[in-house]
C-alpha cells in the first residue's frame, strides 16, 4: 500500500515593515508561520493565511535589525498531521 504525501512548497518571506511579514506561497488551501531563527519560536501566536498567493502576517513584538527569520507552510487539510514544507530561505530583517 503506497500513500502520497503532499508537496507543500516553501514560502517566499518578501518583506517586513512596520512589524509585519509579507510574502508569497506557492501552494493553495495552506497557512504560513514565520520563526525567529535564533530561538526557533514563532513570531506570532497567529499563523498567516494564504490568500491568492499571497501572505502577511504581524510580529507580537518587533524585531530589532539584523534579526534573521524563515517561514514554514503547513496545509489546512489533514488534521495534526497536515504537510508542511521545508523550511523558506532565511530573512534578515532591515528595518
Amino acid at each position: 500500500m503506497s500513500s502520497k504525501t503532499a508537496y507543500v512548497a516553501p514560502p517566499v518571506i518578501t518583506g517586513y515593515s512596520d512589524g509585519v511579514f509579507s510574502g508569497t506561497e506557492a501552494t493553495a488551501d495552506t497557512v504560513v508561520m514565520v520563526y525567529a531563527t535564533s530561538t526557533g519560536q514563532g513570531v506570532s501566536q497567529k499563523e498567516a493565511i494564504v490568500v491568492d498567493g499571497q501572505w502577511s502576517l504581524t510580529a507580537d513584538f518587533p524585531l530589532v535589525v539584523g534579526s534573521k527569520c524563515y517561514a514554514i507552510a503547513t496545509m489546512l487539510t489533514g488534521g495534526p498531521l497536515s504537510p508542511t514544507s521545508k523550511p523558506s530561505q532565511p530573512y534578515v530583517v532591515e528595518s
